[in-house]
């Protein structure tokens, strides 16, 4: 009997790292962020916005992971948005495939960055981008918007 326990016990252990093991697997494993202005260096993009649209992507028009299209009203600019509209691209998961869980209606301070070679913008959990009530910190860092107010 005791050795029926012990069995079981080992094929629990031995299920329970396996779970783990395959969960991590899928999980998306992100670096420490850059500071705010380091994350603004490196960006393609740096703006503040609410989302006025998002668009799931057919499989043509989406670059490998990034198949959420999120267009953006505009209100703050820091870098590489001029005009009153931005659309970024982020994967579909939610956070699974690194992909950020925009809400239609919200405010985001969002750092894009570019595709190699192109010039779509991406962003996902693994950039600063957040919540625009979570960016305190960033926009005292950030200073004022080249283009701003709108």
């Amino acid at each position: 009997m005791q050795g029926s326990h012990l069995l079981t016990g080992a094929f629990c252990l031995k299920t329970l790292v396996l779970g783990l093991l395959v969960n991590t697997a899928f999980a998306c494993d992100c670096d420490l962020p850059p500071s705010p202005q380091k994350a603004l260096q490196q960006a393609a993009a740096v703006f503040a916005g609410q989302v006025i649209q998002i668009k799931t992507l057919d499989k043509k028009e989406y670059h490998g992971d990034y198949a959420m299209q999120v267009q953006f009203k505009v209100a703050n600019s820091w870098k590489g948005v001029q005009g009153t509209q931005a659309v970024v691209q982020t994967g579909a998961e939610g956070g699974a495939d690194c992909g950020f869980d925009f809400k239609a209606g919200q405010e985001y301070l969002v750092y894009a960055y570019a595709l190699p070679g192109e010039k779509t913008l991406i962003t996902g959990i693994c950039s600063r981008t957040r919540p625009i009530d979570d960016a305190v910190e960033d926009l005292a860092a950030l200073g004022r918007p080249v283009v701003s107010g709108r």
